[in-house]
């Protein structure tokens, strides 16, 4: 074999019927070029590529939520063990009556004048 045969590699594309053979075929493809692999031991995953804007951002972000679900813990349990219904927020009172109430100083008009 020769070495030009594993240079670059091609395709070509065929139709077959079972029964007779190729029916239809393409020319052979202009060369392919492959990108080469990185070797895994170089990759990168040490988390130290991380800016610290990014770092800063996420700790509040986290520490945001921290607060979040407490408080979302503190109500639930409020309302849960009943402890709303044992206080009272107004007391018992008289109701209010309103003995006399103008409206848009409707009196104050001329047309209402005598």
């Amino acid at each position: 074999m020769s070495s030009s045969l594993f240079s670059l590699p091609r395709v070509k594309f065929l139709a077959m019927s079972p029964a007779t053979g190729p029916k239809a075929e393409t020319k052979w493809s202009a060369p392919i070029t492959l990108k080469t692999v990185k070797d895994p031991a170089r990759i990168d995953t040490w988390p130290g590529r991380r800016s610290a804007g990014m770092i800063v951002i996420t700790t509040i972000l986290s520490i945001l939520l921290a607060i979040l679900l407490a408080c979302f813990i503190a109500v639930l349990v409020y309302g849960c063990l009943g402890i709303s219904e044992g206080a009272e927020i107004m007391g018992k009172q008289d109701p209010v009556t309103v003995k006399r109430y103008n409206t848009h100083h409707i009196y104050d008009q001329p047309a209402f004048q005598n």
